[in-house]
C-alpha cells in the first residue's frame, strides 16, 4: 500500500504508446507522461511466456529510465502463446486475419508483465499475470469484420 500511495502521488513515465495502457492509467488517476521505449524486442521461443514477458517489460522500463532517472517508469508487455509458440503482434490486416484464423476454435495463453523502475532509487519490480482465453470457431466474415475495425492491430 505504501508503494501504491507513493506512485499515485508522483508523475509516472509510461514506456509505451499503447492507447489501452494510457487509458488504464487515466482510469486509475495516475499522473503520467508517455515516452515510448526504443528497446529492441527479441521473441525467444525457447523461454516461457512468463519469463519473456517479464524480460520485455523490464527492458522497456529500464531503457526509458535512462532518460528519466528521477521518475518512476512503467513498462509492460503482453504475449499471446498458442501451441507452444509466442505469436507476434500483427503488422498488417492480413497478418491479423492469419492470427485470428490460427486461434479460431482453440485456447491460447495471454501473458502480461508490468515492470516499475526507478533508476536513482534502485527500484525494479516486475509482476506477471496469465489468462487462458478460449476462442470459438469464427467464420471468415466475423474475422474480416473484426479486423476492419483495426481493434486487433495493437493486440
Amino acid at each position: 500500500k505504501q508503494l501504491k500511495f507513493s506512485v499515485m502521488s508522483k508523475l509516472v513515465i509510461l514506456a509505451s504508446r499503447s492507447p489501452r495502457r494510457t487509458e488504464l492509467l487515466e482510469l486509475m488517476g495516475i499522473n503520467h507522461l508517455i515516452d515510448s521505449s526504443q528497446f529492441q524486442e527479441v521473441h525467444d521461443q525457447s523461454i516461457s511466456p512468463q519469463e519473456l514477458a517479464s524480460q520485455l517489460a523490464l527492458g522497456k522500463a529500464l531503457e526509458v529510465s535512462e532518460r528519466h532517472p528521477d521518475h518512476y517508469v512503467l513498462g509492460a508487455d503482453t504475449l499471446v502463446t498458442a501451441e507452444g509458440r509466442h505469436l507476434p503482434k500483427p503488422n498488417s490486416r492480413a497478418q491479423a486475419k492469419e492470427t485470428l484464423r490460427f486461434l479460431s476454435g482453440k485456447s491460447h495463453l495471454v501473458t502480461t508483465s508490468v515492470a516499475l523502475v526507478h533508476k536513482n532509487k534502485g527500484l525494479q519490480l516486475v509482476g506477471t499475470s496469465n489468462t487462458t482465453v478460449f476462442f470459438k470457431e469464427n467464420e471468415e466474415k466475423a474475422i474480416n469484420d473484426y479486423v476492419a475495425t483495426d481493434d486487433p492491430m495493437d493486440k
